[in-house]
């Protein structure tokens, strides 16, 4: 009775921890592509910053 009990939670951690390593190996791309968008915003928001006082449509 025991053993199969510690089978059937061995099985259902090894499941659960199967779900999470897949989980996480999604976030990681997902953190990449973000990290990627963010420093295009802030390369974006460098040059507009160094263009406000030469260009009036940027001040506004």
């Amino acid at each position: 009775m025991a053993k199969a009990v510690v089978s059937f939670a061995v099985e259902r951690l090894g499941d659960e921890l199967i779900r999470q390593g897949k989980f996480l190996a999604g976030v990681g791309g997902q953190v990449k592509q973000m990290q990627t968008e963010l420093k295009l915003m802030q390369s974006f928001l460098k040059d507009a910053d160094k263009r406000q006082d030469d260009d009036e449509t940027v001040r506004v």
